[in-house]
C-alpha cells in the first residue's frame, strides 16, 4: 500500500492552560514511569542506545513507540497519545513522528519487552502472580497528567500520576523509586514525577 504521507499529522494531546504560564497536558499512561531502572538496558540491548545515547534519530522515535507499547500492548497509536513517550525518549512534544503501522514490533522486540514486563512483576510480592495485561491495566494505564510552568526560567516538565489511595502497595512495594526526578542520559531535562491520591483536572 502507498502512503502519500508517511509522517502523522503534528498534532498532540489537547493542551490547556491552568494558570499564567501553566500548561497541562492529561496522560493515560503515567503509570510507565515506573519502568525506568530496566529501559537503558532494554534500549542498549535492542541496538537503539549505544553510550547513552540514541543512535540516530530513528532510533528515538522507535524507543517512543516501544515505552508505548510496553505500557499498552498496542503498537503505532495516535500521535496524541505519545507525549509522555516522547518525553522520555527526549524528544519534545511537538516533534512530528513517522507513521510505524507498516513496522510493527520484532519477535526480539515482543520477547525483550515481555522478559522486561516479567521482571517488573517479579519485583513485588503483588505483582508476582498477575498477568502481563492486569499489570498493564492496574499499574501502568494509570491516568496522570504533564504540567509546564511556561515562564518560570529553566521549569521542566512535571508528571502527575493517580495513586488509586494514599497507601497503594502496587506503588508502595517496588524495590526502586517510582517518583522524583526522571532523567536518562539522552534526556535534555529531567521529568519530576509525582504520585498523588485523586486526579488533577
Amino acid at each position: 500500500m502507498t502512503r502519500h504521507n508517511p509522517t502523522r499529522p503534528n498534532r498532540i494531546n489537547p493542551i490547556k492552560s491552568i494558570g499564567p504560564g501553566i500548561l497541562h497536558i492529561a496522560v493515560h499512561n503515567a503509570g510507565v514511569v515506573v519502568l525506568w531502572p530496566f529501559l537503558p538496558r532494554y534500549f542498549e540491548t535492542l541496538g537503539l542506545v549505544r553510550s547513552g545515547q540514541f543512535v540516530d534519530p530513528a532510533a528515538s522515535q522507535r524507543a517512543m513507540y516501544l515505552v508505548y507499547f510496553l505500557a499498552t500492548g498496542v503498537w503505532a497509536p495516535q500521535e496524541p497519545e505519545l507525549v509522555l513517550a516522547k518525553l522520555m525518549c527526549g524528544l519534545p512534544i511537538d516533534t512530528p513522528v513517522v507513521d510505524a503501522d507498516d513496522n510493527p514490533p520484532t519477535e526480539q522486540e515482543r520477547a525483550l519487552s515481555n522478559s522486561l514486563l516479567h521482571a517488573v512483576m517479579q519485583s513485588s510480592v503483588y505483582l508476582k502472580d498477575t498477568s502481563v495485561d492486569a499489570l498493564r491495566k492496574t499499574l501502568l494505564m494509570r491516568d496522570g497528567s504533564l504540567r509546564l510552568d511556561d515562564v518560570a526560567p529553566g521549569a521542566g516538565w512535571e508528571l502527575f500520576v493517580q495513586r488509586t489511595v494514599s497507601t497503594d502497595p502496587l506503588i508502595d512495594t517496588l524495590p526502586w523509586s517510582p517518583g522524583g526526578p526522571m532523567q536518562f542520559s539522552w534526556m535534555p531535562q529531567p521529568l519530576l514525577v509525582r504520585w498523588e491520591t485523586g486526579s488533577r483536572g
